[in-house]
C-alpha cells in the first residue's frame, strides 16, 4: 500500500493536471484526471487508523451528492 505521503502527492499531482488541462480546454484529458484525488483520499482513508476525523470524511465521500 502507497505511504500517505505518496498519496498526497499523487493528488497534488492530479489536482495539478486538472488545472492545467481546464486552462488547455482538453476536455478527455480531464476526465481521465479529475477522479485520482479522490481515489487517493480513498486509499488513504482505508490505511489510517480509526479517527473521529476519518470517520467524518467517510460519511462525506460515502454519501451521494443528491442526499446532501
Amino acid at each position: 500500500m502507497l505511504r500517505p505521503s505518496h498519496l498526497m502527492m499523487l493528488a497534488l499531482a492530479a489536482a495539478a493536471l486538472y488545472l492545467y488541462v481546464r486552462a488547455s480546454d482538453n476536455t478527455l484529458l480531464g476526465l481521465l484526471a479529475k477522479p485520482i484525488p479522490v481515489l487517493a483520499l480513498i486509499a488513504w482513508l482505508r490505511s489510517a487508523s480509526a479517527t473521529p476525523y476519518r470517520g467524518w470524511i467517510d460519511r462525506f465521500i460515502s454519501q451521494p451528492a443528491l442526499n446532501r
